[in-house]
């Protein structure tokens, strides 16, 4: 039995601030131990932006930093966009990349505050060959509540990067793909439209 409503599982999601399912291409040599100093170290960096005492849009500027240079971000976006990826423009797949960058980093940069006083260890970390290192955790919120978040951690685009991140069963990037689907049929597949609507969305 789960013991975390969604809302608390999201908290935690973006205690351990991963996004995730694995959306790059296979291939995977990082070894365990550096997989786990990777989670270590952002989970050190988001941690220090939530208790940074900085103004919400400056945490979020730093959050969106951290996306760029320690997740797969692009690569999660194509994903949540799905098969409209493919018929986009040039010109609509990089205004649809700005647009879902700062939709993520509006919506989870700006709710720090539901975890300034979180938790995080990791308890174990498992190698899958082609599908990257599984780092496993636990995190903990200020009230109590805890939930297993495992990070998929690949260097499979020439760049160590976050690929994936599951809490108690609930990928967050799932989640997203759903909504973004949602939100593009709302649209009626129309790209430019789906980008007007997530520049206002979180």
């Amino acid at each position: 039995m789960r013991h975390l409503t969604l809302t608390r599982r999201r908290a935690l999601v973006l205690a351990a601030a991963g996004i995730g399912t694995a959306v790059l291409p296979a291939h995977a040599a990082i070894g365990i131990d550096d997989a786990r100093a990777f989670v270590a170290e952002t989970v050190d960096e988001l941690f220090a932006i939530a208790r940074s005492g900085q103004s919400v849009d400056a945490q979020r500027q730093e959050f969106l930093g951290l996306l760029e240079r320690r997740t797969a971000i692009e690569a999660i976006a194509r994903t949540c966009l799905g098969v409209a990826w493919r018929s986009a423009s040039d010109g609509q797949k990089q205004a649809y990349l700005a647009a879902f960058k700062t939709y993520i980093a509006r919506k989870y940069g700006g709710r720090f505050d539901e975890f300034r006083n979180a938790k995080l260890e990791i308890t174990n970390a498992r190698d899958f060959g082609d599908r990257g290192v599984i780092v496993e955790s636990r995190g903990t919120l200020e009230n109590g509540q805890s939930a297993v978040v495992e990070w998929g951690v690949s260097d499979r685009s020439g760049r160590v990067l976050i690929s994936n991140i599951v809490v108690e069963g609930l990928s967050l990037v799932t989640s997203e793909r759903e909504l973004i689907g949602g939100m593009l049929e709302r649209a009626q597949g129309d790209v430019d439209r789906l980008v007007t609507d997530l520049k206002v969305a979180s």
